[in-house]
């Protein structure tokens, strides 16, 4: 619980976002809490086609990098103990990618 000015309190809950690997695309979604009751939450994509590769950084935190065609990186933070596996399913699609 968290209190804010005025001191009304609001109902904190963990972060509740999803990384997907389909056999097109990798999916990530976004959620921002907008009040007690109600959060806003944004869908994202990549297609494999735009991935060049990905790596596991700082596997205790849970961190794996995305590079893009374009030049940007994206950075994912999931459970410690998946790091391996998503690094190697983008990587595993990436590389499989039509030319």
């Amino acid at each position: 619980m968290a209190e804010v000015s005025g001191g009304q309190t609001l109902l904190t809950a963990p972060r509740r976002e999803l990384v997907l690997c389909t056999q097109d695309a990798l999916y990530w979604t976004v959620s921002r809490v907008r009040t007690n009751r109600e959060d806003s939450v944004t869908l994202f994509s990549v297609p494999f086609g735009e991935i060049l590769g990905a790596a596991v950084r700082h596997r205790r935190r849970g961190v794996v990098e995305v590079w893009l065609e374009d030049g940007l990186t994206l950075s994912f933070r999931v459970a410690p103990d998946a790091t391996d596996v998503l690094r190697s399913r983008i990587a595993e699609a990436s590389s499989s990618r039509p030319a």
